[in-house]
């Protein structure tokens, strides 16, 4: 069993660097209840360095009063503001190296969009616009679930072990005594109930059903490091795993024997981080039934026998298994390097890329081979891995008029992204250079020399290297460093 534990921060209250030592997500205030970029930036370098998923937490343009009172807005300033404060962090998050995870609404915000039903419109339009793989915080059966659920936006039920609840399922307003439980015992015990029962009381003495994925402990709570560590334990003491949250797998048949498993939409490191540790899950279950499985950008495509599962069955399975934590250690670290020979007649493109991007081809080599690649996908033809993580600034769209022959271990530049040709044939990318090695081979082992989610760089040599790798036969295995 796991829980997702998370934590306000950026509030310029309490210690943040010590309750990411304890908690699996941060909601880190944009600016508007509380915060300013210098904070905002601290709080997501910190929660980078730690490993914490990192969450928007905007709230009402009211740091007067902490954004704890409810601020009537128009439906379109309450959305340019939502939408400013969302992309602040989202944009400080990328250019630092990190992913926004999800998104929890602050304070009033938070209390008036469980209720009413325009505002949490409000809230989710917003997500979507911005990225509908974010994953929205909130309490459950509320409006903004409903919304959510409606917009297609991952909905995440949360609850507070530090907060009493109202028989209806709402928070006892800060205003009435015995709102805040402070006793880091109680907290503890409400917290393991939560997560392992789903359960809770209320102040009239009811229990309560609430099906929280993700626990919420505040960061302004006098002695939040204490309860936290406190909850910590509990939690691993009883076999729950706290661990950060992940996009739901959504199912659709293909056929009487394939089935398709989406993460979500787009094109990202982050998706692609959750598909290849659900694929390693599966493929370590070793199922009798699973003929294939093929990743994609955004999910998984299962093959499987049909006299020995039933759709619904792998379905279930598959839902489990998404559950289940990846370490990054599980994941490829090994870097794979790529001798290439860039430009001239390996790299008819090269100057084209250099002059639309106002860059030397110096430049261009430069950039293109100091980044550590992803391989986000196999397709196209045997072999060809397309790869993320391009610098924008060497991009150039496909060719109009694609070349009917383009050798093999060509490399290419397109729209976001950078390949390598596996075979001779026709191709629409842009071509900067060529390498020695052999992407595929259908008379080895392992035909593809590269996998989604394996970590490449490229490496710059010169024309006389390229020549005697060729002709020394160096072009089957792939150099390896680690990284």
């Amino acid at each position: 069993m796991r829980i997702d534990l998370n934590s306000d921060i950026g509030e310029n209250i309490g210690d943040d660097a010590a309750l990411m030592d304890m908690v699996s997500s941060v909601n880190i205030a944009c600016g508007a209840h509380a915060g300013d970029l210098k904070t905002m930036e601290n709080c997501v370098k910190l929660a980078i360095e730690k490993g914490v998923a990192i969450g928007a937490h905007p709230g009402y343009p009211d740091k007067e009063n902490f954004g704890r009172v409810y601020l009537p807005m128009e439906d379109s300033a309450l959305h340019q503001t939502l939408k400013e404060q969302i992309k602040s962090i989202k944009e400080m998050t990328e250019r630092l190296g990190g992913k926004l995870n999800h998104v929890k609404p602050h304070g009033a915000l938070y209390n008036h969009g469980a209720r009413d039903e325009q505002t949490a419109r409000v809230i989710v339009e917003v997500i979507k616009e911005i990225d509908p793989n974010l994953i929205l915080f909130g309490l459950p059966n509320s409006m903004m679930s409903e919304e959510a659920e409606k917009a297609g936006i991952r909905f995440s039920a949360e609850g507070f072990s530090d907060r009493a609840y109202q028989a209806d399922g709402s928070l006892v307003s800060r205003s009435e005594p015995g709102a805040v439980i402070k006793e880091s015992e109680a907290v503890a015990a409400r917290a393991l109930e939560m997560a392992a029962e789903k359960t809770v009381k209320a102040i009239n003495g009811n229990v309560l059903r609430i099906p929280i994925e993700t626990l919420c402990l505040h960061g302004d709570t006098s002695g939040a490091v204490e309860l936290a560590k406190a909850i910590s334990e509990k939690l691993k003491a009883s076999d729950i795993q706290v661990a950060p949250l992940r996009r739901r797998p959504v199912f659709a048949p293909l056929g009487d024997r394939s089935l398709q498993v989406s993460l979500g939409t787009g094109i990202s490191e982050a998706l692609v981080d959750d598909v290849i540790g659900l694929h390693k899950v599966i493929s370590c279950r070793k199922y009798n039934w699973l003929v294939d499985l093929v990743p994609t950008y955004t999910g998984l495509m299962i093959n499987y026998d049909p006299q020995l599962v039933e759709y619904h069955s792998i379905c279930e399975m598959i839902d489990s298994d998404s559950n289940k934590v990846i370490s990054e250690d599980d994941l490829d670290e090994k870097i794979i390097e790529v001798p290439t020979l860039y430009g001239g007649e390996y790299g008819p493109d090269l100057e084209k890329i250099a002059r639309e991007n106002n860059l030397t081809t110096k430049e261009v080599i430069m950039r293109h081979s100091q980044v550590v690649y992803r391989v986000y996908m196999m397709g196209f033809k045997p072999g060809f891995a397309y790869f993320g993580g391009l610098d924008p600034t060497i991009d150039g769209p496909r060719l109009i008029s694609p070349r009917v022959r383009i050798p093999a271990g060509s490399v290419g530049i397109a729209d976001g992204q950078t390949g390598i040709y596996p075979q001779d044939g026709p191709g629409g990318w842009n071509l900067i250079g060529q390498t020695s090695l052999r992407m595929f081979d259908p008379n080895a082992e392992s035909p593809c020399l590269l996998r989604a989610g394996a970590r490449v760089r490229f490496v710059s040599i010169s024309e006389e290297k390229f020549k005697v790798m060729k002709r020394d036969g160096k072009d089957i295995e792939a150099g390896e460093t680690n990284g």
